[in-house]
């Protein structure tokens, strides 16, 4: 899998999507849902589409973006509810057509879910680890 990049927080701080996209195959826990997760995400970021890919992939990592789609894309992983109309009327005014737009959306939800997968296998793995005296 290609290196998708790294979010604002550092690797391994709670949140940080870089582990969940960069590797999301290793880890230890078997998941049977694992292969449908990689295959959203692989479907989400290939090359294709509207939005190029570099963007896309930016989008999945909330990192790296255009100051004209950070703030939505920031909002998606951290307060999705909180879009609102607006927020989409502001990026097409910076000329991004709705296709475009609708790609970086699936992106970045895509990548916030890969990222709270592995958070929520992570913390699973922890539990299931022997305690050690």
């Amino acid at each position: 899998m290609s290196d998708f990049g790294r979010d604002r927080r550092a690797p391994g701080e709670a949140g940080s999507v870089e582990p969940a996209l960069t590797n999301a195959s290793r880890s230890p826990l078997a998941d049977p849902h694992r292969p449908l997760l990689m295959d959203m995400l692989q479907a989400a970021l290939a090359e294709g589409g509207e939005l190029s890919a570099e963007l896309r992939r930016q989008a999945a990592a909330n990192q790296g973006l255009p100051e004209a789609l950070a703030g939505l894309v920031d909002k998606i992983a951290h307060h999705a509810y909180r879009v609102q109309d607006e927020d989409i009327q502001a990026i097409k005014r910076a000329g991004y057509s709705e296709d475009q737009i609708f790609e970086l959306v699936v992106a970045a939800s895509v990548g916030r879910a890969v990222s709270m997968a592995e958070q929520a296998l992570a913390v699973l793995q922890t539990a299931a680890s022997p305690k050690t005296s």
